[in-house]
């Protein structure tokens, strides 16, 4: 069965200074971490991500922030057990259910937008400016 490609997870709205960081989305696969039995997952295991710092950019601001993070992988990649295991404040992104969940300076919104799971990651970026990011993505 054919997959249709990951959509680019580039954002219309940034915090004020804000530039790519690289300039390539990146590619990987990976495999959920997950606790217990699972059940087997047939779809693929690919997430694009895209990451944004304070211009100039810079490894330090890579590595301690503030920074933006989004990724987007295929809904089929998850076992069931990690949608029913979704914690966070509940919220909607254009008709999709999202998560908003905090530790410390890192805010983590998952969203989950049908055949995707798209999670915006931001460190010192305020709450407001990460659901702008989120409601910035266009998925169609």
């Amino acid at each position: 069965m054919a997959v249709p490609p990951l959509p680019d997870p580039v954002p219309t709205h940034l915090p004020p200074g804000f530039v790519s960081f690289p300039d390539q989305a990146l590619e990987g696969r990976a495999v959920p971490l997950t606790s217990g039995p699972v059940t087997p997952v047939q779809g693929p295991k690919t997430t694009r991500m895209r990451r944004y710092i304070p211009a100039p950019p810079s490894i330090e601001k890579l590595n301690h922030g503030p920074l933006v993070r989004v990724h987007v992988s295929y809904a089929t990649a998850f076992a069931p057990e990690w949608f029913e295991g979704l914690t966070g404040a509940p919220v909607e992104i254009s008709g999709s259910d999202g998560y908003y969940r905090t530790s410390g300076d890192q805010v983590s919104l998952i969203i989950l937008r049908g055949a995707w799971v798209v999670e915006v990651i931001t460190v010192g970026v305020s709450q407001a400016e990460t659901l702008a990011v989120a409601r910035s993505l266009n998925f169609a």
